[in-house]
């Protein structure tokens, strides 16, 4: 999915399942075009590729520090 990327707004860190430590950056978004769904393939890293909500995302999401990270890039937007 190609975007637009705005401001960044927050990084979180920690050790991976194998021990590695971990660095994510996270920006604010919009998309700069619809892409072909069917180039996104599953992996080991990423499930599935979507926009949706805030809200929608923060019930998605595994960590608590993913959850807080979202909700706070939505009072940013």
């Amino acid at each position: 999915m190609r975007c637009t990327l705005g401001r960044e707004v927050g990084t979180t860190r920690y050790r991976d399942a194998k021990g590695r430590p971990k660095e994510v950056r996270y920006w604010l978004m919009e998309p700069a075009d619809a892409g072909d769904p069917q180039e996104f393939r599953p992996n080991s890293e990423i499930d599935d590729l979507r926009w949706c909500s805030a809200a929608d995302a923060g019930k998605l999401l595994s960590y608590q520090h993913d959850r807080n990270l979202v909700a706070d890039a939505e009072a940013l937007g």
